[in-house]
């Protein structure tokens, strides 16, 4: 008869961290925003404006800036405000991190 296995607490997420991860989970789990990270990535200095990202969507801008305003309450992109036009870049901090928190 095997020996039961004991979890080590360090191996798992504390109940913070899961929640925080759940969060931004949560924010990428939607088709337009997994696209929008991956047009962001692409572009040149991986930067694009609102103006940059439009052309690639059906949806309405006002959507497509709510979509916007979902990852960056997230912390996922970072948003700077240049003239009449918002620049998002990814926060790439944030995005390793929460690939090294995903089980297994």
């Amino acid at each position: 008869m095997a020996a039961a296995q004991t979890v080590s607490p360090a191996a798992g997420l504390s109940e913070h961290d899961a929640a925080a991860l759940a969060a931004r989970l949560s924010a990428l789990a939607h088709p337009t925003r997994l696209q929008l990270l991956s047009l962001i990535y692409a572009a040149p200095g991986s930067e694009c404006s609102t103006s940059d990202l439009r052309p690639f969507f059906t949806t309405s801008q006002p959507m497509l800036s709510k979509h916007l305003a979902v990852l960056r309450d997230a912390q996922i992109v970072l948003c700077d405000r240049r003239g009449r036009w918002h620049w998002y870049r990814l926060n790439l901090p944030v995005l390793c991190h929460l690939v090294q928190k995903l089980p297994g």
